[in-house]
């Protein structure tokens, strides 16, 4: 019995530019993705943007299981603010003292 595979081989670069949770699946997913909307096949490219949104939530679930939000919710914030790349901000008020 002879046995034939075709496997793809492509090469994706993960730069320090790219989010924490961008691994290259997903980065590959996404190329995909942005090949099949300007070759105007939608439908494909929903399908795979609904599996690129589970394997995102799936990565940053991974990534925050570690941290206790009961007990120690500023680290857990923390990690958040480095996963979303959003920056502590503080709600200040000029003129109110309190």
């Amino acid at each position: 019995m002879r046995v034939l595979t075709s496997a793809t081989v492509c090469f994706c670069t993960l730069t320090s530019r790219d989010p924490s949770y961008i691994t290259a699946a997903i980065k590959s997913m996404l190329r995909r993705k942005n090949k099949l909307m300007r070759a105007g096949q939608v439908e494909k490219a929903g399908a795979l943007s609904a599996r690129i949104g589970q394997a995102i939530q799936r990565r940053c679930r991974s990534q925050l299981i570690k941290y206790d939000c009961k007990t120690d919710s500023v680290t857990m914030w923390a990690a958040v603010r480095e996963i979303t790349g959003q920056q502590a901000t503080s709600a200040r008020v000029d003129g109110i003292m309190a």
